[in-house]
């Protein structure tokens, strides 16, 4: 039968969890940061006019702007967190976190592709 923890034990062991739970968020943070599409290079390639003849760069340049899971988790954490908040707000990243997080980016890049696809399909078509 296990004995009653000591209160340097109980300490010990909350203070353990608290590591454990902040390297957790930060390493959430990091991966969320890491290997993404800025803002304002999702905005380039959205904005872009449709040519046929860089289609397939185009529509590879827009998958690899999606963003994955991981981003949009680390975005609500972003956005629902207050240190997020803060520095969402100081470096006008908060309305770019929010597409991500609902899902508004992803379907806009999606949206894209489709037109792209849409645009030279036809074009071929015609020829």
């Amino acid at each position: 039968m296990r004995g009653a923890l000591s209160a340097g034990q109980c300490e010990e062991r909350y203070q353990r969890k608290l590591v454990l739970k902040i390297s957790l968020i930060g390493s959430i943070f990091l991966l969320a940061g890491c290997a993404t599409a800025s803002h304002a290079e999702r905005e380039a390639l959205l904005s872009a006019p449709v040519s046929c003849e860089q289609s397939k760069a185009d529509i590879a340049a827009l998958e690899d702007s999606r963003p994955s899971q991981l981003e949009r988790i680390g975005s609500a954490l972003q956005v629902l967190t207050p240190i997020g908040i803060v520095t969402g707000l100081a470096k006008s990243e908060y309305r770019d976190r929010i597409a991500v997080m609902s899902g508004k980016t992803r379907a806009n890049i999606d949206h894209q592709i489709s037109s792209i696809q849409t645009a030279c399909a036809r074009d071929s078509s015609s020829l």
